[in-house]
């Protein structure tokens, strides 16, 4: 799970309570400690995610958050899905650095 805002945690925090294996990152890494006292796995980068994951998510406040996470995630591929739960456009396709596709969530 990348990004541990409102949203972000609440996530990561049913997937914990679904026995999911969980790696966390948050650009302020103080919202990962609660992760962290728990034995959930913190990433020091969105590129350390990749070695420990089936799927990346992100929860990010904005689009250039996304890109600058995705841009990270791409460092440590490996994974082979990513998915974003955020609430904000992508970046167009010719800016993004590997084929990504855009799956957006229905309000409500």
């Amino acid at each position: 799970m990348l990004g541990l805002g409102r949203m972000g945690s609440a996530i990561a925090e049913r997937l914990l309570l679904a026995d999911h294996e969980l790696t966390v990152w948050n650009r302020s890494p103080a919202a990962t400690e609660p992760f962290a006292a728990r034995g959930v796995r913190v990433a020091a980068s969105p590129a350390e995610v990749w070695p420990h994951a089936d799927v990346a998510i992100t929860m990010l406040a904005d689009g250039a958050a996304l890109e600058g996470v995705v841009n990270g995630l791409v460092e440590g591929l490996g994974a082979p899905a990513a998915g974003s739960a955020s609430g904000n456009a992508p970046a167009p396709a010719g800016d993004t650095p590997a084929p990504a596709g855009d799956a957006p969530a229905p309000a409500g």
